[in-house]
């Protein structure tokens, strides 16, 4: 479920800055640290993001509350999130493992 037109869109907007903070990790780590690490380090913070979604929505489910108009609206914005940022994780993943193409969108 990656979307290459989002990752050409997001490179072409904010640019590619893989290689920065690969650099910056890099010197603040004192280890070599490739853009490709960069991109697994940012799946695996929406992985993390994904999994506290997916709790926290089911704790909704399982509140007595669960049809008070507030708690809808956060599941409304959770559900929402949950979406962003599955597919950011997705095209994150594909960043990592396929960065030479990436680097050519």
């Amino acid at each position: 479920m990656i979307c290459k037109q989002t990752i050409k869109q997001r490179k072409a907007l904010y640019g590619n800055n893989f290689l920065e903070i690969a650099k910056l990790q890099s010197e603040y780590y004192d280890r070599e640290i490739t853009p490709k690490d960069v991109a697994m380090t940012l799946a695996i913070l929406k992985k993390v993001r994904v999994d506290f979604i997916k709790v926290k929505l089911k704790s909704f489910k399982d509140n007595p509350r669960f049809n008070d108009y507030d708690i809808q609206i956060q599941i409304k914005d959770l559900n929402a999130g949950l979406e962003d940022s599955i597919k950011d994780y997705n095209n994150y993943l594909w960043i990592a493992a396929n960065y030479d193409e990436y680097e050519k969108l």
